[in-house]
């Protein structure tokens, strides 16, 4: 395939140098249109014919696109919908989890209310630590209140 270009370059090269002599006839003139005609033919073997386009394949493709876009929306919708559904679940463990938090506070703050009520049954009003816990209990509503304050602080 080279030898072949090169000869067509030579070819090409040799038709188109300027001509000396103008006034005498050129031999090479008849050839270069002989040369031409081979050269067509040499082109045309190895350059391929554009290949027709078949009016079905156009047909076909709309059809094709349709039912891709179909399909895509279909898939587009179902992971809309797996993703809405994940964001319900994670909503409801978050409010499980904050509902539960809440029932262990509440259970706290239980347990804590019995250890203050056991607390001030056993302080004695007249001790040093009672007739502190007086004036502590001052700023709160009940002894009680004060009391959880306390013994939430001091643990």
């Amino acid at each position: 395939m080279d030898s072949i270009d090169k000869l067509l370059a030579q070819i090409k090269a040799e038709s188109q140098e300027p001509t000396v002599k103008p006034n005498l006839p050129n031999p090479a003139a008849a050839n270069d249109a002989a040369i031409d005609s081979l050269l067509e033919q040499v082109e045309g073997k190895y350059q391929k014919p554009p290949a027709p386009q078949s009016p079905n394949i156009k047909r076909s493709q709309p059809a094709s696109n349709s039912a891709i876009d179909s399909l895509l929306n279909q898939v587009k919708n179902d992971y809309q919908e797996q993703d809405k559904i994940a964001a319900q679940q994670k909503q409801q463990q978050i409010q499980a989890q904050l509902q539960q938090q809440q029932q262990q506070r509440q259970k706290q703050l239980e347990a804590l209310k019995v250890q203050a009520q056991a607390w001030l049954e056993k302080l004695d009003p007249l001790s040093s630590e009672g007739l502190w816990f007086e004036r502590f209990a001052e700023g709160y509503p009940t002894k009680l209140a004060a009391a959880i304050e306390y013994l939430q602080d001091s643990h």
